[in-house]
């Protein structure tokens, strides 16, 4: 009878630490899974950051290349502009010039 509760308590003994091995090892599991979970959460995040840091870049270069157009269409327009003016009026003002400069020295 000894031999048999002996053997019952070296049974039970297994039993729990078989239990105790499998709950120690589904731990380390649900550890890892969280670390895991945790590193693709901040994958994911830094993913969609990245997505739109190349999407606002994408945009203000496009805007920049337009305005750089539009910049680029207003200053050949003003040079056109003031190159016209200078053409229709530079022998006018080569005219009060030189009388301007006469007139102080007379």
């Amino acid at each position: 009878m000894e031999i048999d509760a002996i053997q019952k308590l070296i049974d039970t003994d297994e039993k729990v630490r078989k239990e105790i091995k499998d709950v120690y090892d589904r731990r380390a599991q649900l550890k890892q899974a969280i670390v895991d979970e945790k590193k693709k959460m901040s994958d994911d995040a830094w993913a969609a950051v990245n997505a739109q840091v190349e999407s606002t870049k994408a945009q203000l270069e496009a805007k920049v290349k337009a305005d750089d157009a539009q910049n680029q269409a207003y200053y050949s327009k003003a040079s056109a502009d003031l190159q016209k003016q200078f053409d229709a009026s530079h022998d006018k003002w080569r005219k009060e010039l030189y009388e301007r400069i006469v007139e102080d020295h007379a």
